[in-house]
Formats: structure tokens, C-alpha cells, sequence
């Protein structure tokens, strides 16, 4: 399941390499036409790679097997089964605690989306011409770690890779937080501590919310998950923004806080009982 995890997140870092291209083109033909190109090929691919899924992948036999059973129902009534699942959602401690660090990095990706540029640019004095090239340092660390050295941490399971991570996170948001301004060199440091701590967490974490779900009823509390990370997640944007007001260090301040909150919350994770486990466990010989 990491090794999964790890390829998807691998495939989303390889698109970041054509981001300066983006900006070699508006320089050449100016703003407005490029975007049109940008959202006449998004809208081509994402017609293409729909069109790919749905000749070439097969549904799963749960999926099968739901659509079997809900072929008689009416949308309203499927909706409303998910009255059911809720409690059962609640009730999963293991599944609320993973779900909690999904919403701190939620909030915590805000805070470095919106206020990172800013930062480095406006009270840091780094000229806004090196703020394309931190994004790709990002990508070729976290491609060289997930690659090279991923699955040499199989062993290790879960917790102590993301606690490992999120030391690195806490690290990196104190540097941020305390560093001069005008070093470029520190920056990058603290970039490079970024990309190793999400090359250890970002796949174990989306693994963690599969391995703890019911496979029976994976996709409809997959839903709700993304859900509830939204609706926690929202008020946090004028938070952010209004911290920002106060003094531009304070939403960093806030990541590091909820960093060591997540680090407390991993303390308290079960590993999940994965399948070779329980092959070992009922024949030891094996």
C-alpha cells in the first residue's frame, strides 16, 4: 500500500518540472493566451484519461458487488444509508486519529501555498525570480528519497517513519520561523527538510486511511473522510489570513504548533495488522 501511495505521489512531482515552461511561454505570448492553451489541453487530457479509465480499468469486486445491490435504489435512498455509516465513523478511533492529521496537513499546506511566496519575498528579501526553483528542488529531493531509499523503510512501518518526518517538519518551520533574511542558503535547507519529511509521511498517510477503512464500505467513507477534512479545514483560511495581519511568522507558527500536535497523535497510532502479519501470526513456520 506505501509502495502504491509512493508512485501516485510520484506522479504528481514529475508535473512540477513543466511549471517553468509555463512561465518561458507567458514571457513569449503573454498571459491570457496561455492559460487558454493550459485549460484547452487540461480539458483533453482529462477527457483522454477518462476515456483510458473507463476502456481499460476494471471495477473492483466490491465495486461490482455494491452496484449489484443498490441497483433497485434511488439516489435518495443510497444518500440516506449514509446515516448509517457516520456512527460507525465515529467509532473507529484509529480511523478518527489518521483523519486528524489529514486535516492538520490540510491546514498546515494552506499556510505554505498561500504565505511561503510572501514570506521569503517580502520579509526575507529573496527576489521572486528563485521562487520557481524551490518547488523544483522540492521535487527532485522528494523523487530521489521515494525512489531510491522508500523501500528501504518497509521495515520500519509506519509510526517511526511519520514521526521521523514530522520532526523534520518541526525542524524546518523553527529555521523558517528564526533564519535572517537575505539567506537563500537557509531556504533551501529548509526545503530540503520539507521534501525529505513529505517523502516519509505523504504516502503512509494516505495508506493509513485505506488500511484502516472497511473494505466493504470503502469508497462511500472515503467520502465522507474528504468530507469532514473539508468542512474541519475551511475556517482555517481566514484564520490563516488574519494571523498574517498580526505578524507574517504567526501562520508559520501556527504549522509548527499543529506539527507537534500530529507528532502526539501519531504516538497514539495502532499499526495495522497488514496481510503477511497475519499469514505470520497464524503459521509461524511460514
Amino acid at each position: 500500500m506505501v509502495g502504491i501511495f509512493t508512485w501516485i505521489n510520484i506522479g504528481g512531482l514529475v508535473a512540477v518540472f513543466f511549471a517553468p515552461l509555463t512561465g518561458f511561454l507567458i514571457q513569449g505570448f503573454s498571459l491570457i493566451p496561455v492559460i487558454r492553451v493550459l485549460y484547452l489541453t487540461f480539458a483533453i487530457t482529462m477527457l483522454l484519461k477518462s476515456l483510458l479509465t473507463y476502456r481499460y480499468c476494471n471495477e473492483t469486486k466490491q465495486g461490482q458487488r455494491r452496484m449489484a445491490e443498490t441497483k433497485s435504489l434511488s439516489v435518495k435512498e443510497m444518500l440516506a444509508e449514509y446515516k448509517l455509516l457516520i456512527p460507525s465513523v465515529l467509532k473507529n478511533t484509529d480511523l478518527l486519529k489518521i483523519v486528524s492529521v489529514n486535516v492538520i496537513f490540510r491546514i498546515t499546506m494552506l499556510v505554505s501555498a498561500t504565505f511561503f511566496g510572501l514570506y521569503v519575498t517580502r520579509n526575507l528579501g529573496i527576489s521572486e525570480t528563485y521562487l520557481a526553483f524551490f518547488p523544483i528542488l522540492n521535487a527532485i529531493i522528494m523523487l530521489i528519497f521515494m525512489i531510491g531509499l522508500q523501500h528501504r523503510l518497509e521495515k520500519l512501518k509506519f509510526r517511526l517513519p511519520m514521526w521521523g518526518g514530522l520532526v523534520l517538519l518541526i525542524a524546518g518551520h523553527l529555521l523558517l520561523i528564526l533564519m535572517p533574511s537575505g539567506n537563500i542558503i537557509l531556504i533551501a535547507i529548509y526545503v530540503v527538510l520539507l521534501a525529505i519529511a513529505n517523502a516519509l509521511i505523504e504516502p503512509r498517510r494516505g495508506a493509513l486511511v485505506q488500511l484502516y477503512l472497511d473494505k466493504e464500505e470503502r469508497a462511500r467513507i472515503n467520502a465522507l473522510i474528504v468530507t469532514f477534512t473539508i468542512a474541519f479545514t475551511a475556517p482555517f483560511g481566514y484564520l490563516i489570513g488574519f494571523l498574517s495581519t498580526l505578524n507574517p511568522r504567526f501562520p508559520f507558527l501556527l504549522s509548527l504548533s499543529l506539527f507537534i500536535v500530529a507528532f502526539f497523535i501519531v504516538g497514539q497510532f495502532n499499526e495495522p495488522q497488514l496481510e503477511d502479519d497475519e499469514a505470520t501470526t497464524e503459521n509461524p513456520a511460514s
